[in-house]
């Protein structure tokens, strides 16, 4: 399977790895400790860029980056979205993810 990053950080290079514990936005640190990414592009940049407010009003995340990753170890669903929502596909690890490309 083929998984996803969303944030609106451009400079992440192929083998890079993508550290749990920082939200896409701000890669401050975060308590959880966890990296969120998806099975497809569009939740990718949709929780990625969340909070961009006038890009979702144009329907669009101009200023969103996707990667393909590749998880670095044990993977599940996203907690904090229940199945069957508009969130599930989302998942969720305390590894980190390695960049394998921009998309």
């Amino acid at each position: 399977m083929t998984y996803y990053h969303g944030t609106q950080v451009a400079s992440l290079k192929p083998n890079s790895l993508i550290e749990p514990g920082h939200p896409p936005k701000s890669y401050t640190r975060d308590p959880q400790g966890l990296v969120f990414f998806a099975d497809n592009t569009d939740f990718a940049c949709y929780w990625g860029c969340e909070g961009d407010e006038e890009g979702a009003r144009l329907g669009s995340y101009a200023g969103c980056h996707v990667y393909e990753v590749e998880p670095t170890g044990p993977i599940c669903p996203d907690r904090g979205v229940a199945t069957g929502q508009v969130g599930e596909g989302n998942f969720q690890s305390k590894f980190p993810l390695k960049v394998i490309r921009e998309v």
